[in-house]
């Protein structure tokens, strides 16, 4: 894998299996893949935003455009305080409900456009 399309058109299964480590499986890179959408499509959005919301359960652009920013800053962080959501944020602080609710509203226009 050398590019993001390469990425995105990878099958997790077979992917994780050539990667041969015992922490990557095909979740994890079903997960990469999802981040990678939502960093092409939601502008603004950095990959540890996109790793912050697909671990949430915010997995598509659908899903975060349909939601309102009070429900994805709740899924944002239960994934923050969890180990693994630790581990992304590595000692930052979880972003505050303004920082989300950029990430809604930007969700909502770019489908709106369309």
């Amino acid at each position: 894998i050398m590019t993001v399309a390469d990425l995105l058109q990878a099958e997790p299964i077979d992917t994780a299996r050539r990667i041969g480590h015992s922490r990557i499986d095909s979740e994890t890179v079903i997960a990469w893949q999802q981040q990678a959408r939502l960093v092409m499509e939601i502008p603004g959005l950095r990959g540890g935003h996109a790793q912050l919301l697909v671990g949430g359960g915010l997995t598509t652009l659908d899903a975060i455009a349909s939601a309102e920013p009070a429900e994805a800053m709740a899924a944002v962080l239960r994934f923050a305080n969890s180990e693994a959501g630790r581990r992304v944020l590595r000692d930052a602080p979880p972003p505050d409900l303004e920082k989300v609710h950029a990430w809604v509203t930007n969700a909502r226009s770019v489908k709106a456009a369309a």
